[in-house]
């Protein structure tokens, strides 16, 4: 369980410092608890901004590859800027 709560830190951590670059803000992470997963300050607004990770994969087998402990199996890597460029 510690290895998906670590993958979901570094998303939230590669978010918080895309956005930042992207948008010259300085979010930072306040807190992680339940729900939201994780609590950011922006301190330009003082507003906070609760966030979700949630992993995108196609079928079981990604999943097993991407958050499971197969080590040994090579998979593609996959650009997430494709995947979150609309967002932002």
């Amino acid at each position: 369980m510690a290895e998906k709560e670590d993958l979901k830190l570094a998303a939230c951590t590669y978010f918080i410092d895309s956005y930042n670059q992207s948008h010259r803000r300085n979010l930072k992470l306040v807190e992680q608890r339940d729900k939201p997963e994780y609590v950011l300050h922006d301190d330009a607004t003082g507003a906070q901004v609760g966030v979700e990770v949630a992993h995108l994969v196609y079928d079981e087998k990604d999943a097993e590859i991407a958050l499971g402990p197969q080590f040994n199996e090579l998979h593609g890597i996959k650009n997430s800027a494709k995947l979150v460029g609309g967002l932002c």
